[in-house]
């Protein structure tokens, strides 16, 4: 009994301990050791000790959800290394989720870190190796060993061990710029389970990964492929040696058996590789099921036949070499018969074998010693050998045969949706090299033969392929010289072809007929030349271009590149009429043709040098909304700059000719790239108004898209319909344009402008007038102006006017903001001289915003008539003048300063009758004024003072008061002093600002 009650004491005793220290582990974890304490910490002492910026945005410990083990739980990590030569900072790693557990008994007393379990989650990798040698991962900072101290109290881990390691879809890119390798993979899912004792190391994976790729240099071994890896590996740690046997590799659908080694070299550190890998079920129905269910049924079909599918790879790899990789692939004795369908392939034979030698790159070879393929509705043998195949490749290739796509349609069970029906005659030879081709040089180019395509139809809806054809011949060699041109050696014929690749290019074409010659050059460089012709061609692409041409003539030369040049192709080019199409834009010409040379810069960019000639152009773009039509003239083109001469060009009510150059029009179409120009224009007449609401962004967007036949009909020589209409509209800010300007006639609101001249600018969304000088209502005027776009209901203009000889009444006819900031100008009759200079807004119809006028203006006039008015008849009749209807003013001079809704008159000096006035004043945006009149010199023997104030110009009240003004106009320096000096100063800044003598 008292064992019984010591065991159930003892069992008491050790639940209520257990009891407490798991509320202990519970406190501790989440009140003194919670993620807002532990992760700024972790963060902070990773940066101070890791040469890259390491960011957490929550790391826990946790004890319940990885019991009975200790763990740590990270979210949203990221690793960021610190930029190389100016480069951009690159994320090294960066995870969402990231979970360990690890044994603490082992790690508290053995000082050993034992990871049970570490799963990582959406984690995305760029490891890269830098030209100097430098890898991004290597981020732990350096430690002088001067500052290094003993500690024998400091923790330390004596080893890290990681008994499973689970990554899911991880995303991985690795860059080697030493050695020039490189690989990526997607959708990446590891399972690695480790076993460890003192001599070897034991690991079994499961791994999958899709869009795999892997290049070195220059060399792509992989391109987009879907792999599976399910394999058991032994390490050995004294030899260093990795082994595997018998792993299961799975390739794009294809199962495969893989088994080596690899043993790394202490010394050298380079890794002796022996590889193989072998198709698993060696047989061409294995082969047969990775073709896609949708070109052709794979069900009830018996197919034999043997395949060989093997790779071995041998040799060291290093960063500078590469093992030695045999490839071969075999189909024996292949027979292909449908059990329902009459079509079957009785023979189907294929050899291939590839070395691929890396320390002898002219070593390696591809060879194809047969191509085999008999049976209903086809027979075609070829076979190929590529020498040099890593360095310079040089092909042989020959393939012969027949093929009658309709008898295969037919007799086969192809899917519904694709259609195949006509014959193919194919017999070409070809030998060349890979490098002649890509610099052009087609001298060493030799083919013969030829293929007859008669009925030929191909659709394939899935991949967007359709090809039609009545006739199509391509012939080669000695078969393609005739009497009329003996040095031909290639003939392309084509009758209703029609082509379309992905909705990407959409050919239709009623008649081809191309003759290719090589030209033999000095420098044994040979051109290859085509003479061309065709009729009624419709093309669409990408990016809604269209294009048609009704009849052409081409000759063209491709020039190889060479010592003295790099490649160029030089054409001439005769069309009856063609045009081009992108979404709402076109541009069409009749009887036109051009001759270019095309040739490629320092960029690999191929530029346009030669002209453009036509009779007519016709062309219509969405950003200037009128239809232009320029009649016969040429058109220069050298790069990216196209220079006109004379261009006479018709759009709406208006005409413009243009010679100058344009520069950046060919330029790829970029936020950074100006399309600058320096023009001269000479025009008979522009509607502004017309052209105003074309460029208005409301107005714009209602514009409807004419067609080709409107535009080339569209000509008006006479403008007609002519609007009254202004409104505000937008510059683009991708121009810069400057235009050396002479207008005949140009109509802007209800204004006629004639004569103008100057220099006009169109440059950063702004429109600039500079000293341009124009006649208008009898009046000489010279602006200069910048305009620019608020938003799209208002406009800002910054302008400077100087009027000469106008007749006064007509100033608020040219400027209509005066007649409510000067409404005494429609009292006058007479010719003055204005200036101003300032600011504005503009509302949506093109008026000033009276209250947003900030200017300063002077006007002088001499010998000008004062009309009948009830306020000038009074103050006639206070000042006793001799006429009281009508009186000239010898003399006017007044300054003003237009702000805040109201216009100031600074004191002026006015000769009327008998009498020297100064008259200055307020008159403001309600018509109402407060005027003074200071009477320098009369028949009265003393100087007085006249207030004129009223709400407008009838309703007034004149009196007597004294002369404010008596100071500012006289000879006498005792009286000069006495003058508000401010108003002086004000006086000749203005003068002065206005240049106005």
């Amino acid at each position: 009994m008292k064992i019984k009650k010591i065991l159930k004491r003892l069992s008491i005793t050790i639940g209520v301990l257990l009891v407490l220290v798991l509320i202990t582990i519970s406190i501790a974890l989440n009140f003194v050791f919670t993620p807002e304490k532990i992760t700024p910490t972790v963060t902070d002492l990773l940066n101070e000790n890791l040469d890259a910026k390491v960011s957490c945005e929550r790391i826990e410990l946790t004890f319940f959800s990885s019991f009975p083990h200790f763990g740590v739980k990270l979210t949203n990590g990221n690793v960021v290394t610190a930029s190389i030569k100016g480069r951009k900072n690159d994320t090294l790693a960066q995870f969402d989720m990231c979970r360990a557990s690890f044994n603490i008994d082992k790690l508290l007393r053995k000082h050993n870190l034992v990871v049970n379990n570490l799963t990582i989650t959406n984690p995305k990798v760029k490891a890269v190796i830098h030209k100097n040698g430098k890898a991004n991962w290597n981020i732990v900072k350096e430690t002088g060993t001067d500052t290094i101290a003993e500690d024998s109290t400091a923790f330390k881990i004596n080893s890290i061990f990681v008994k499973k390691l689970t990554v899911e879809n991880a995303s991985i890119a690795y860059h080697d710029f030493v050695t020039k390798a490189h690989a990526k993979a997607d959708s990446l899912f590891v399972t690695l389970k480790a076993a460890n004792t003192d001599d070897k190391l034991v690991f079994s994976t499961e791994t999958s990964g899709k869009h795999i790729k892997f290049s070195k240099d220059g060399y792509r071994f992989a391109n987009n492929l879907k792999a599976a890896l399910t394999t058991k590996i032994l390490y050995d740690k004294k030899n260093q040696k990795v082994d595997f046997d018998k792993s299961e590799l799975k390739l794009n659908d294809i199962d495969f058996v893989t088994e080596g080694h690899f043993k790394r070299d202490t010394i050298t550190h380079e890794v002796q590789t022996d590889l193989i890998l072998e198709m698993k079920v060696p047989s061409l129905k294995t082969l047969w099921e990775t073709v896609p269910e949708y070109i052709i049924k794979k069900e009830d079909i018996d197919v034999r036949g043997n395949v060989v599918l093997k790779a071995t790879a041998k040799g060291i790899y290093s960063k500078d070499r590469l093992p030695l990789t045999d490839i071969t692939f075999k189909i024996d004795n292949g027979v292909l018969k449908y059990n329902k369908f009459a079509g079957e392939i009785r023979h189907l034979e294929g050899d291939l074998h590839a070395l691929l030698n890396f320390d002898k790159p002219e070593a390696s070879i591809l060879t194809i010693k047969q191509l085999l393929l008999e049976g209903t509705g086809v027979d075609l043998k070829g076979n190929a050998t590529v020498t040099n195949l890593l360095k310079d490749p040089e092909i042989d290739s020959n393939i012969k045969g027949d093929l009658d796509l309709t008898t295969l349609k037919k007799k086969f069970p192809f899917a519904k949706d694709i259609e195949a029906k006509g014959l193919a005659h194919i017999d070409i030879n070809a030998v060349f090299k890979s490098n002649d081709i890509m610099n052009s040089n087609f001298n060493n180019m030799k083919v013969k033969g030829n293929s007859l395509f008669t009925n030929l139809l191909i659709n394939d809806p899935k991949d967007t392929i359709y090809v039609q054809t009545k006739k199509t011949e391509l012939v080669f060699g000695r078969k393609a010289e005739d009497e009329a041109n003996r040095k031909s050696f290639g003939k392309i014929a084509a009758t209703d072809l029609t082509v379309n690749y992905k909705n990407q290019h959409n050919i239709k074409l009623a008649g081809l007929d191309v003759k290719l010659r090589a030209k033999k050059q000095r420098d044994s460089m040979s051109k290859l030349a085509a003479e061309i012709r065709l009729t009624n061609l419709k093309y669409s692409g990408s990016d809604k271009i269209r294009g048609v041409i009704r009849k052409a003539s081409i000759t063209a030369e491709l020039s190889p590149r060479s010592t003295k040049g790099r490649p160029a192709i030089s054409t001439t080019f005769t069309v009856d009429s063609a045009g081009v199409w992108q979404d709402k834009k076109f541009v069409g010409i009749k009887n036109g043709n051009y001759k270019l040379l095309v040739q490629k810069n320092r960029d690999s960019i191929w530029m346009p040098r030669g002209y453009v000639e036509f009779n007519n152009l016709y062309a219509y773009t969405p950003e200037f909304a009128l239809p232009l039509r320029m009649e016969h003239s040429k058109i220069s083109i050298n790069n990216r700059a196209i220079t006109l001469r004379n261009a006479h060009i018709f759009f709406g009510n208006s005409d413009v000719t243009l010679t100058g150059q344009i520069n950046n029009m060919l330029a790829k179409k970029s936020p950074d790239k100006k399309v600058d120009a320096t023009l001269t224009l000479t025009s008979n007449f522009i509607d502004a108004n017309e052209i105003m609401a074309i460029m208005n962004t409301e107005t714009a967007a209602k514009e409807q898209q004419p067609d080709f036949k409107q535009v080339a009909e569209h000509k008006l020589h006479d403008p007609k319909n002519v609007s009254n209409k202004k409104t505000v509209f937008k510059i683009p800010a991708n121009i810069n344009f400057v235009f050396n300007s002479d207008i005949k006639k140009l109509h802007y609101g209800t204004l006629d402008l004639q004569d103008l001249k100057g220099v006009l600018k169109v440059e950063e969304g702004h429109l600039k007038l500079n000293h341009f000088e124009l006649t208008t209502l009898a009046a000489k005027l010279t602006t200069s102006l910048n305009y620019s776009v608020v938003n799209d209901r208002r406009a800002k203009v910054d302008f400077d006017l100087n009027l000469h000889d106008i007749e006064m009444a007509n100033i608020a006819k040219v400027m209509p903001a005066m007649d409510s900031l000067f409404p005494m100008t429609k009292s006058f009759v007479g010719k003055g001289h204005l200036r101003m200079q300032g600011s504005a807004l503009l509302n949506r119809r093109m008026d000033v915003i009276i209250p947003s006028v900030t200017s300063i203006a002077a006007l002088q006039a001499t010998d000008i008539m004062v009309l009948d008015g009830e306020t000038f008849k009074e103050m006639a009749k206070t000042l006793m003048f001799k006429q009281k209807d009508k009186n000239t003013i010898n003399t006017l001079n007044m300054e003003m300063i237009i702000e805040k809704s109201h216009m100031e008159v600074l004191p002026a000096l006015v000769e009327i009758d008998r009498y020297t006035l100064a008259v200055g004043g307020m008159q403001n945006l309600d018509m109402s004024y407060n005027y003074h009149v200071s009477v320098l010199k009369s028949p009265i023997p003393f100087k007085t003072g006249v207030d004129i104030k009223g709400s407008n110009l009838d309703d007034y009240k004149i009196s007597l008061t004294k002369a404010k003004y008596k100071y500012y106009f006289t000879d006498k320096e005792r009286l000069k002093e006495k003058a508000d000096e401010s108003i002086i100063n004000k006086k000749k800044d203005i003068l002065a600002k206005l240049e106005f003598n």
